[in-house]
């Protein structure tokens, strides 16, 4: 049958047009009018023309003819079918013109009502890995499931068989648990199987949240399932359809309805931790993957986020300082401007209000009970923290269970340690003030911020003041002025770190020399901190080229923008945006101008420029904050002494026209 006689055909059934996809119609409702005779005899047409003819795009319209004929042809013939699945088999290239949405609806509608024949379900067998091997899309892979549900090759659960760590606690739970839970647990995973958008919706968390109500196990199978992800599952795991050697990832066709799941973790605040910790897991890179899952950690993020306690809120915030994954800190910031309107706290204020105690008191040294013994906190002459604990002779059996909760304690602690450490570096670099009360609750007397910040160097107005051991010997620290009188901050004062830009080179010094005295290490460079200051001529020059003409590895240097929060990607063109960093509270930022080379591994410094908002114009440097100017100044020195060009290496690559 020519493609003439095929459209003659169709228009005696249909309206002439009518079935124009190309023009954007919908001629279902066409189909389903017409009788089972007309159906078949059209079906049979199209699926002749897809035997013949299936390289233009005339066969791309008869295939998604078949397709709704397919949908709409619950009585067609069996062995029509198979016959069609056959010689498409014996194609050069097998299946290329097969309607396999339409198939495998067809099928399970087959299935249901009548069942398939012993011939077309032998025929969907034989050629089943065949089809499977045609697409590793999720839409694909997802069609085979169903058309291997349909042949009854697996069993029609949502999840057929373990496929990773998670789905193998969710099978043994279906399997162990009281037929009620079990009943109810079987019902939630088809439900949750069942959400494909990126968030919840109320529907689902009003019916699915009763059955969770109703299920005993539900947080403690949670738990369990949270705490096995980014672990080790009993088998190896499928990857976007492909087979791995990883036991740890996730399979991506069963993570839709694991999140489903933890969106019902939200009323559930003691899963916070796990939550968390999860997320860090899903967090992790792996050689040739990428993030475990990103997906899953966005969704963690987002239950934290929705759960009404403040170290939830901490959580969140942890997991913002800790991530680097590109998708994942915006989603992460989406989370924690929930959380800032739900509390009605700004960032800042949440990160130093939700500060967890871990139990301890603010006596010196802070103690906790820990396996019914006191744990003291205490910082180690390396500047870490540490816990002392007091040996119980007697108790010998105990021992050993009482250092490993302290050993998970002490790892808690050194997490949070090292997020308050950067959060009191970028706090003096922001010149961010905080009332006198605020710094007594949360900073001084907070057991553990508490231990950094009596190492550090404050201002009260222009007054500096620092910690130097107590003379009561109680172990505490007391507030001192340069030349040693005491100093206490009145009810009303402004209290913030001092940044070493801010002081003239000899009251520097001075301080520099109290902290040798004192022997004070402190957690991160402030009195001894590398600073640049304004060159000579600031009022008239807009550019510091103090540091122009190295050249650096841009890859390197692009790694470093990253972690120094300067917005680059590595590129190579002069046409892409030079990077720049902005300043967090202050509409400054700065620029830093480079130079291309042919040799697209290099960057060659030029010069620091500084700019107000979104003008193009750059400031004078004399208008730069003097903080501001020594911050860039020192990440640039960073991103020289880390990733700068051996001399011979550049001279050797770049032509001689392009040599200085």
């Amino acid at each position: 049958m020519t493609d003439a006689e095929f459209t003659a055909q169709l228009d005696g059934h249909i309206k002439p047009g009518a079935y124009d996809h190309d023009l954007g119609k919908k001629p279902l409702d066409s189909l389903k009018t017409l009788d089972p005779d007309s159906r078949n005899s059209l079906l049979t047409a199209a699926l002749a023309q897809l035997h013949v003819n299936h390289n233009d795009n005339f066969t791309h319209r008869v295939r998604r003819l078949a397709n709704d004929l397919l949908r709409t042809g619950g009585n067609t013939d069996h062995s029509l079918v198979a016959n069609f699945i056959e010689a498409q088999a014996s194609q050069k290239y097998p299946f290329a013109c097969l309607p396999l949405a339409g198939l495998v609806e067809w099928a399970e509608h087959q299935e249901t009502s009548g069942g398939l024949s012993v011939r077309l379900l032998t025929c969907l067998r034989k050629h089943l890995p065949t089809l499977k091997m045609m697409g590793m899309d999720k839409e694909y892979r997802s069609l085979m499931h169903r058309l291997e549900v349909a042949v009854k090759l697996v069993d029609g659960w949502v999840i057929p068989g373990v496929r990773d760590s998670w789905t193998a606690i969710a099978l043994a739970k279906r399997d162990t648990l009281p037929p009620e839970s079990r009943d109810l647990w079987v019902s939630l995973i088809e439900l949750a199987a069942q959400q494909n958008s990126s968030k919840p919706g109320k529907a689902y968390l009003r019916d699915a949240g009763k059955m969770a109500d109703a299920l005993n196990e539900f947080e403690p199978i949670m738990h369990e399932i949270l705490e096995s992800l980014g672990r080790d599952g009993p088998v190896c795991v499928q990857r976007f359809g492909f087979p791995t050697s990883k036991k740890q990832v996730l399979d991506d066709d069963y993570t839709s309805p694991l999140r489903a799941l933890l969106w019902l973790c939200i009323p559930h605040n003691t899963l916070d931790v796990p939550l968390r910790a999860a997320a860090e897991r899903c967090l992790v890179k792996i050689k040739g993957f990428g993030p475990l899952s990103a997906k899953i950690a966005s969704t963690c993020a987002y239950v934290l986020s929705q759960q009404d306690t403040l170290s939830a809120a901490r959580s969140v915030l942890q997991l913002q300082t800790s991530t680097k994954h590109k998708s994942t800190r915006k989603s992460l910031g989406k989370a924690i401007a929930n959380v800032e309107s739900r509390i009605g706290l700004n960032r800042d204020e949440l990160a130093e209000t939700t500060v967890p105690f871990y139990g301890f008191s603010n006596t010196h040294p802070p103690g906790v009970l820990v396996a019914n013994q006191t744990v003291q906190l205490v910082v180690s002459y390396a500047g870490q923290p540490q816990l002392v604990v007091s040996e119980d002779p007697e108790r010998q059996n105990a021992r050993q269970t009482r250092s490993e909760e302290a050993k998970a304690l002490l790892r808690e602690i050194r997490r949070t340690w090292r997020q308050e450490v950067l959060r009191l570096e970028r706090l003096m670099c922001s010149g961010r003030s905080v009332s006198a009360g605020v710094w007594r609750e949360y900073y001084v007397n907070h057991p553990i911020t508490g231990l950094i910040c009596r190492r550090l160097l404050w201002k009260i107005g222009d007054t500096c003041l620092a910690f130097k051991p107590a003379t009561d010997g109680t172990g505490g620290r007391d507030m001192v002025r340069l030349d040693g009188t005491p100093l206490e901050p009145g009810a009303g004062d402004l209290v913030r770190l001092w940044h070493p830009a801010e002081l003239d080179k000899e009251d520097l010094g001075l301080w520099e020399h109290w902290i040798l005295n004192c022997r004070i290490l402190q957690p991160f460079q402030q009195a001894q901190r590398a600073v640049f200051r304004h060159p000579g001529d600031a009022r008239n020059q807009t550019d510091d080229v103090r540091l122009a003409g190295d050249r650096i590895h841009q890859g390197a240097f692009a790694a470093l923008c990253r972690e120094r929060a300067w917005n680059y990607s590595f590129h190579g063109g002069k046409e892409e945006h030079e990077p720049f960093h902005e300043f967090p509270g202050s509409d400054l930022r700065a620029a830093l101008k480079v130079d291309y080379t042919n040799e697209a591994s290099w960057l060659k410094i030029a010069g620091l420029r500084f700019y107000a908002g979104k003008s193009e114009t750059p400031l004078p440097l004399a208008q730069v904050p003097p903080i501001s100017f020594s911050e860039a100044m020192r990440d640039i020195d960073l991103f020289i002494s880390a990733s700068k060009v051996k001399e011979a290496d550049w001279k050797n690559a770049i032509p001689d026209d392009e040599k200085e």
